[in-house]
């Protein structure tokens, strides 16, 4: 792709977050008993490792200058659906990154798959991957 069809392209960044969290003893939380900011905190981190693998790539240099930064939090079920979106974009070559929280304030001490983030890369690559999936 030339540089002037890809600034024709869009590109954009979906995060995926889990709405429901199971612990080892079975308790079940959701994601809107967390704390804002460990949702905000959760999701940025996993934007931003998924940013720092399309650096050099063409989707992200339209990403910056031809798509105003778009960015789409949308909600899976649990971790196992991150699990599988993390996979689904992994054998389509879409950059990915996914986010393993410690555990030192929501979950009682156990490490949580909690944020995966596709892209930024081509909107129609991502939308095959993500678009049936609702907003957060």
């Amino acid at each position: 792709m030339d540089e002037n069809e890809s600034t024709k392209k869009k590109t954009k960044q979906v995060i995926l977050f889990a709405k429901n969290f199971i612990l080892a003893d079975g308790t079940t939380i959701t994601y809107k008993q967390l704390h804002r900011g460990k949702i905000a905190t959760q999701v940025a981190h996993a934007s931003v490792r998924a940013v720092l693998l399309t650096l050099k790539s063409s989707a992200y240099n339209n990403w910056i200058h031809h798509s105003n930064e778009t960015k789409i939090t949308l909600g899976v079920e649990n971790g196992d659906e991150l699990l599988r979106f993390f996979a689904l974009a992994s054998e389509k070559k879409v950059p990915v990154s996914k986010v393993i929280d410690a555990g030192h304030t929501e979950w009682k001490g156990q490490s949580m798959l909690t944020a995966v983030a596709i892209g930024p890369w081509w909107s129609d690559e991502i939308d095959a991957i993500t678009g049936s999936l609702p907003l957060l």
